[in-house]
């Protein structure tokens, strides 16, 4: 393995010094387009990447799958690592080969805090991967916070998925709270959450909120509330 990318993967921070001193290229790249910056970044070395940052590493870089620095420290969920990167001016929405974003992976991996640091610095929110958004992971993961900063930063709350929008997620995964909050924010396919819900309590949710919603209740047919609330 080159000097520097293995300084870089074990986290050798005086040794990435000295090999740059040396001349070293810091952009240097393996067989599979590995930079020493992605290497310190998938491993959560905080002092390397800041090293290969000030040395003047590409911070975009992408490897044979497209892959960039941030969504492998996403997906390993190191924040301090992801503020390093961010403070840097990396871009947040970079996808990898099949359309991965940091934000998407840190849902997916319930790095719950590094979305947070990644909707903060205007990560899109609306990004769409295999029929998933990161409102809908966040509703199965229970992750309250991640819902509302979601939503605050305009998060589609009725984006459809595999599985049907966040609320129908939240329903079937039994996070009642969750249920509440997207319930408050106007979700619609209430019907779909109702009949997805295995919790009586989310179900009770569920059915005061349709009539609480003025969007919902008053203008659902008769026969429609019926058929919502009877019992299989």
């Amino acid at each position: 393995m080159n000097p520097l990318l293995k300084a870089a993967y074990f986290g050798k921070v005086n040794d990435v010094r000295n090999i740059l001193r040396n001349g070293a290229n810091v952009n240097v790249r393996n067989s599979t387009g590995t930079t020493p910056l992605m290497k310190a970044a998938a491993f959560g070395h905080t002092a390397v990447v800041r090293e290969l940052i000030k040395a003047g590493a590409d911070i975009n870089t992408r490897d044979d799958d497209n892959k960039t620095p941030l969504i492998k420290a996403a997906y390993g969920g190191h924040l301090a690592v992801i503020r390093e990167l961010i403070r840097a001016g990396v871009d947040v929405n970079a996808r990898d080969i099949n359309g991965w974003s940091a934000l998407m992976t840190a849902m997916v991996m319930t790095r719950f805090d590094v979305a947070h640091e990644l909707i903060k610095a205007g990560a899109n929110v609306n990004t769409r991967v295999d029929g998933r958004t990161a409102l809908i992971e966040a509703a199965r993961g229970g992750n309250l916070i991640s819902i509302r900063l979601l939503l605050k930063a305009g998060a589609n709350i009725n984006a459809p998925g595999r599985n049907g929008s966040a609320i129908t997620v939240a329903a079937r995964s039994g996070h009642a709270n969750i249920v509440s909050e997207l319930i408050k924010n106007n979700s619609k396919n209430l019907n779909k959450a109702y009949k997805m819900a295995k919790d009586e309590k989310i179900r009770n949710i569920i059915r005061k909120g349709i009539f609480k919603n003025t969007n919902f209740g008053k203008n659902l047919p008769k026969n429609m509330l019926l058929k919502i609330f009877s019992k299989n």
